[in-house]
C-alpha cells in the first residue's frame, strides 16, 4: 500500500505534530532540569518524566519513519530552487538522526551512571551499557550537544515552513501540507 497527495495523511500529521510538542517540551525539562539543585523536590520527578518522554519519542520516530515507508510524503513543491529542496532534504536527515541519537545518547548516560530507566518510574528498562563515571560525562556532554543541535534544526524547519507561507508563492506554501 502506498498513499500518496500533496498533503501528508493524518497519522503523519498527528506524529508531527506529536513529536514536535514532546520534543519541545523535553528541551524546555532539560534545560530546567540542569539548573535543578540535587535537593530540589521535583527532581527526580522531572527525571522520570524527561527519561519517560525520551524513550516514547524514540519509539515514535522509528514508527514514524516505518509509517513514511506506507504512507509515501508527497513531492516538494516544484516551484522550490535547488538550494531550499538541498536544505530541506539535510534538514529533515539531520532531524531524524538527532530524533534518534539524542535520547541513545540520554539512555546511555543514565545507565553509565548507573541510574535506570523506567517507564513512569514503574517499567524498567534494560542496562545497556555497564556503569562508568567517565563514559557517563562524556555521553551526558554527547547528549546536550545533541538537544542544542535538534533545537537548531526544529528552528530552521520552522523557520523555513514559515518562510514558504508567509513571503513565497502560494504554490511553495509547504506548512499547509502539514496542518
Amino acid at each position: 500500500m502506498n498513499i500518496a497527495t500533496d498533503r501528508y495523511h493524518p497519522l503523519s500529521r498527528l506524529l508531527h505534530w506529536l513529536m514536535a510538542v514532546l520534543i519541545l517540551a523535553l528541551l524546555i525539562v532539560g534545560v530546567y532540569m540542569q539548573e535543578l539543585p540535587d535537593e530540589a523536590p521535583n527532581r527526580l520527578q522531572l527525571y522520570t518524566f524527561h527519561k519517560t518522554f525520551g524513550v516514547i519519542v524514540f519509539t515514535l520516530v522509528w514508527l514514524r519513519l516505518a509509517w513514511g515507508r506506507i504512507a509515501t510524503p508527497p513531492a516538494l513543491p516544484s516551484v522550490l530552487q535547488g538550494w531550499e529542496i538541498v536544505l530541506t532534504k539535510v534538514t529533515r536527515v539531520g532531524l531524524y538522526l538527532l530524533m534518534i541519537a539524542t535520547p541513545f545518547a540520554g539512555y546511555a548516560m543514565s545507565n553509565f551512571a548507573d541510574k535506570p530507566v523506567a517507564l513512569f518510574g514503574r517499567l524498567p528498562l534494560p542496562a545497556l551499557f555497564a556503569p562508568s563515571k567517565d563514559l557517563a560525562e562524556a555521553a551526558g556532554e554527547v547528549h546536550e550537544i545533541f538537544a542544542y543541535l535538534l533545537l537548531a534544526l526544529i528552528v530552521l524547519h520552522a523557520t523555513g515552513a514559515i518562510k514558504h507561507r508567509l513571503f513565497d508563492r502560494p504554490e511553495a506554501d509547504v506548512l499547509r501540507r502539514m496542518l
